[in-house]
């Protein structure tokens, strides 16, 4: 009588049963947005369970310091850091928009736009902590990462309408909630912007309105050369 051998029929079994299943990561629209270069699956990410978390992690001298080697890879980490401390948080109202804007740093600049517009296209009304920083204001990080997208809208797309409309949205919104110094960077970018219009001159008023309240806002101890770049585009753009 044939008989099977123990170890011929475990093979037939292992051979025959379902085969494992394979395991697909959820995609979200978060995963969609934010890119998982080359490099992702070679570095480890550190533990970021909180806003404070991903400000000490910035601010450590592993990713400002040291060679350029070192630096690049510092950042990466801070990228998978914050990739996978989303994926784990996503309603942190704070950890989710500070992250967004700062995991640039290991990006090159067309997947950092994408991210950029993501963070806005859900956190456009966010309010950033300010204990930490003394001229900051709530809006800050949205507006800066609005001007981003907008110059590159400009720059790259040839959009200056839209690039306009982005700003000028946000400046409508969201102004005074904007610190003095970072207003002076979006203005200069609206002159910049402005110059691609050739039927900017309602815009050019609205803009020269707007750099008056600023001279005549302009924090005692905050330094000048800031206001006297926006005093210069605008003289620019009123030739």
């Amino acid at each position: 009588m044939f008989r099977v051998l123990p170890w011929v029929l475990a093979l037939l079994l292992v051979a025959c049963s379902d085969p494992e299943p394979e395991i697909i990561q959820e995609s979200t629209e978060f995963t969609r947005a934010a890119v998982q270069p080359d490099w992702f699956n070679r570095v480890d990410a550190e533990p970021l369970t909180s806003w404070d978390d991903v400000q000490a992690l910035w601010a450590s001298e592993k990713r400002c310091c040291g060679d350029d080697r070192s630096v690049v890879k510092a950042n990466r980490v801070f990228y998978k850091s914050c990739y996978r401390a989303i994926e784990a948080k996503p309603d942190d109202v704070h950890l989710v928009p500070y992250c967004l804007w700062l995991m640039d740093v290991a990006l090159d600049y067309d997947d950092s736009i994408q991210l950029s517009r993501y963070l806005l296209e859900h956190y456009l009304f966010y309010s950033q902590p300010t204990d930490y920083c003394a001229n900051c204001s709530p809006a800050d990080l949205v507006a800066r990462t609005t001007r981003d997208v907008a110059l590159y809208d400009l720059r790259h797309n040839n959009a200056p309408y839209d690039a306009a409309l982005q700003l000028e949205r946000l400046l409508d919104e969201r102004e005074a909630q904007i610190s003095a110094w970072v207003l002076g960077e979006i203005y200069v970018s609206l002159a910049e912007i402005y110059e691609a219009i050739p039927d900017r001159a309602e815009r050019v008023d609205q803009l020269r309105q707007r750099v008056t309240r600023l001279e005549a806002n302009w924090p005692e101890g905050l330094q000048a050369w800031r206001l006297e770049d926006v005093q210069s585009a605008l003289r620019l753009l009123e030739r």
